[in-house]
């Protein structure tokens, strides 16, 4: 697995904790593989097209979400904020 950790960062792990890593390598490793079969698959696909046809994209672009507009925060909301954030 490469998490970039020593051997005794590892080695303190309990069995669940390295179940869980396990298995999110696993869920990582079946990701890139599926993005690189759509890959070659999308390629091939381009590759063999009859002449005039267009080529199929890669990616589907998405549809951008509304901009939202900038919330500013008033001296007395921050005030507010501050004063709530100091009482935990």
């Amino acid at each position: 697995m490469r998490f970039g950790w020593t051997p005794a960062e590892f080695d303190a792990l309990t069995p669940a904790q390295l179940a869980l890593l396990r298995k999110e390598d696993e869920r990582r490793t079946v990701e890139v593989g599926n993005l690189i079969r759509d890959a070659v698959q999308n390629a091939v696909a381009n590759a063999m097209r009859k002449r005039g046809r267009k080529q199929q994209p890669l990616f589907r672009k998405r549809a951008q979400r509304g901009k939202e507009p900038a919330r500013r925060v008033t001296r007395a909301e921050f005030g507010r904020i501050e004063g709530a954030l100091r009482g935990l």
